[in-house]
């Protein structure tokens, strides 16, 4: 009876020891998702500040340049160009957001990294974790609801 009361202890407590460090992995990753959103916070208003600073001093210099019609039009280019960027750094800032949001909600992970790179003009997002997963390609590995939003997601962010 004795052995069997140490068993049931020793799995209560191995029990406990598993919840704390589910509940430790999982706090740390928010922690690290907390971390990334306000570098990604940073990083956007950064970069949201110096691309309207950037259009401003365009629509300037048009004005003051603006005698020439070739010169207006490629300014206007520029403008342009400089608005469409300013959308794709908002859609990969929360295409990031929502990718993290999503491993702390679903994967119980204990960490995560997200890596943007520059590949022939393109910007790739790689978000990996080291939790629980499923292939995306397999049919019924996912249920619908999240397959869906992920395909929304990716449709978002493939937009021109």
């Amino acid at each position: 009876m004795s052995e069997k009361l140490d068993d049931g202890l020793q799995a209560c407590r191995l029990d406990r020891t598993e919840d704390l460090l589910r509940d430790l992995g999982r706090r740390l990753i928010e922690a690290h998702e907390s971390e990334r959103r306000r570098l990604s916070g940073e990083l956007h208003d950064n970069l949201g500040q110096q691309l309207a600073l950037l259009s401003a001093e365009l629509v300037m210099l048009r004005e003051t340049l603006g005698s020439s019609p070739l010169v207006v039009d490629r300014l206007d280019k520029l403008l342009a160009h400089t608005v469409e960027l300013g959308t794709e750094v908002q859609r990969l800032s929360h295409a990031s957001q929502e990718a993290l949001h999503n491993v702390v909600r679903h994967s119980a992970a204990a960490g995560a990294s997200v890596r943007r790179e520059a590949h022939g003009g393109e910007i790739v997002l790689t978000v990996v974790d080291d939790g629980r997963g499923f292939d995306p390609l397999v049919e019924g590995a996912m249920n619908g609801r999240s397959s869906r939003a992920i395909s929304t997601n990716r449709d978002l962010i493939n937009l021109s």
